[in-house]
């Protein structure tokens, strides 16, 4: 099995490399024709990390954004039309409020 691992590489450096292999001459091409597979091969893959890496950067932002503004858009609709639901804290304080005055009413 071929392992393509490699230490990961710059843009710049890839810029330099891409540009060196598209200046070479076409008899220069077909005289190393085995080191240039190879060479392509590393370049394309580096390519395809760079935008990869790329990529991922911008749909984890974007990710975070949209989760951020739906949790705000969230908070301004409890605003403007009250909590949706019922939280445990309130119905134990109104349990709590019956009581007492079931209390009260039985006392007097």
């Amino acid at each position: 099995m071929l392992s393509f691992e490699r230490p990961f590489i710059s843009s710049s450096t890839f810029v330099r490399i891409l540009s060196r292999s598209l200046m070479e001459s076409p008899s220069q091409r077909n005289s190393s024709s085995l080191n240039s597979r190879p060479n392509m091969l590393y370049i394309s893959l580096t390519c395809s990390r760079i935008i990869f890496r790329d990529i991922g950067l911008v749909f984890a932002l974007l990710t975070i954004l949209a989760s951020l503004s739906i949790s705000s858009f969230i908070l301004v609709l409890k605003d403007i039309f009250g909590s949706f639901g019922s939280h445990p804290s309130r119905e134990y304080a109104n349990s709590i409020i019956a009581v007492r005055r079931a209390d009260i009413h039985l006392t007097k």
